[in-house]
């Protein structure tokens, strides 16, 4: 589940969509609010979600690092996310392999193309 969720803020943020308004779990399950939650994450989930959090709250705000705050955000992420996600996902034919290799699939795609797009890029 955790894998659909995460991969559902991936696409949404891929997608260029903002975040719902309030997430009400409506396509998935919420994670949170509870602070623990976020401990259970691999380190990577959380420092992304960290760069997802200072994005959209700005670097000098206080709510990067408030972690009720972050979970509500990806929440909300998840949730314009994960429709679009089950969409692009039924558009493959080979329902044999299991929806979370598709969605690998799709991501090393767009990923294959964004670093083409931005390799020459420098911070």
């Amino acid at each position: 589940m955790i894998d659909f969720w995460f991969t559902s803020i991936a696409w949404a943020v891929h997608c260029g969509l903002r975040p719902a308004p309030k997430a009400t779990g409506k396509h998935f399950v919420n994670l949170g609010p509870n602070p623990n939650d976020i401990k259970h994450f691999e380190e990577w989930r959380g420092e992304l979600l960290t760069i997802l959090a200072v994005y959209n709250f700005g670097h000098e705000s206080s709510d990067i690092s408030d972690v009720r705050k972050i979970i509500d955000l990806a929440n909300r992420y998840a949730e314009v996310g994960s429709p679009l996600l089950l969409d692009r996902l039924s558009e493959y034919d080979d329902f044999a392999l299991p929806r979370l290799y598709l969605a690998a699939d799709v991501m090393t795609a767009v990923i294959e193309d964004g670093s083409e797009k931005y390799s020459g890029r420098v911070f």
